[in-house]
């Protein structure tokens, strides 16, 4: 097995082959993506708020955003869900 000592993630022989080893650190890469990472969190959650409050309250929030602004934030948010669901790591 062996362990980056910058980030501590693991390379295990079994998973790749034993001659395998990262030139660097991934590190750097997912500094970079923080950018995207944070925003569409922060879009993920208003969506759940928003859908939160319609399904308990009925109230849309959204109806106080003019039409013309409120369907392309509504697709930020949809964006923003799927960007999320793809840089999830399940294991």
């Amino acid at each position: 097995m062996w362990e980056c000592p910058k980030c501590r993630c693991r390379w295990d022989e079994h998973t790749y082959s034993y001659k395998w080893r990262p030139d660097s650190c991934s590190e750097g890469a997912t500094a970079k993506m923080w950018y995207i990472d944070f925003p569409t969190l922060v879009l993920v959650i208003l969506g759940g708020i928003q859908l939160g409050l319609i399904g308990l309250f009925g109230f849309d929030s959204g109806a106080f955003i003019p039409h013309s602004y409120a369907k392309p934030f509504f697709v930020l948010i949809g964006f923003g869900a799927v960007w999320q669901l793809f840089r999830q790591k399940f294991h």
